[in-house]
C-alpha cells in the first residue's frame, strides 16, 4: 500500500513539475505575424517599419500576457495588476508610435486608443 501511494504521489510531483516546466517556456501565443501583416497594410509600414514594430511587439507583448496571466489566475484583478497591465500597454503604444511618421501615428492612435480605456473588473 505504501508503494501504491507512493508511486501516486511521484506521479502526481512529475505532472505539477512538467506542467510549470511547459508554462515557463511555451513561447507567446500570438497572431503577432498576422497582426503585423494587417497592421502593415492598413498604415502602409515600410520593410523597416515593420521590423522594428514586430520587435517591439514580441518583446512587449511577452510582457502584457505575463501581467494578463497572472492577474487571470487571481480570484480577481487587482488595482495594481491593471495598473502594471496599462502602463505596459502605453509603453507599447508609445514605443510603435514612435517608429511612425505623423500620419500613421494618427491612425495608429485612433485605432489603439480604445486599448488604453479602462479594463473592466472580472465577474
Amino acid at each position: 500500500m505504501k508503494r501504491l501511494f507512493f508511486a501516486l504521489g511521484l506521479a502526481v510531483t512529475t505532472g505539477v513539475l512538467a506542467h510549470t516546466i511547459y508554462r515557463a517556456a511555451k513561447p507567446v501565443r500570438s497572431g503577432s505575424a498576422c497582426s503585423m501583416a494587417w497592421l502593415a497594410r492598413e498604415l502602409d509600414l515600410t520593410p523597416a517599419q515593420q521590423d522594428a514594430v514586430l520587435a517591439i511587439h514580441l518583446k512587449r507583448c511577452a510582457e502584457i500576457q505575463r501581467l494578463g496571466e497572472a492577474a487571470v489566475c487571481a480570484a480577481h484583478q487587482s488595482p495594481t495588476a491593471q495598473g502594471a497591465c496599462r502602463e505596459a500597454t502605453a509603453a507599447l503604444i508609445a514605443e510603435v508610435s514612435a517608429q511612425l511618421d505623423r500620419s500613421q501615428r494618427a491612425e495608429y492612435l485612433s485605432l489603439v486608443r480604445p486599448c488604453l480605456a479602462a479594463p473592466q473588473p472580472l465577474p
